[in-house]
């Protein structure tokens, strides 16, 4: 896939789309590559869009764009 920008990333946690369209996806580096974070579901306030367990991922060390803009489920 091509067009790929990242928004955030710290080296361990990142955040980042395909240009020019709303797909986004989040995935943390672990034991020597980087692993897709999965939604837990979809959220419907406003646009449908995949949900997270962002509690789960803040205990687990995430920093804090991935607090701030992750999206939790409804």
């Amino acid at each position: 896939m091509g067009n790929i920008l990242v928004s955030d990333c710290d080296g361990e946690w990142a955040h980042f789309g395909k240009d020019s369209t709303d797909w986004t996806a989040w995935a943390r580096f672990s034991d020597g590559a980087w692993t897709t974070i999965e939604p837990i579901g979809e959220t419907n306030s406003g646009l449908t869009a995949p949900c997270y367990d962002v509690d789960k991922w803040i205990n687990q060390g995430a920093p804090s764009f991935v607090a701030d803009n992750m999206r939790r489920c409804d």
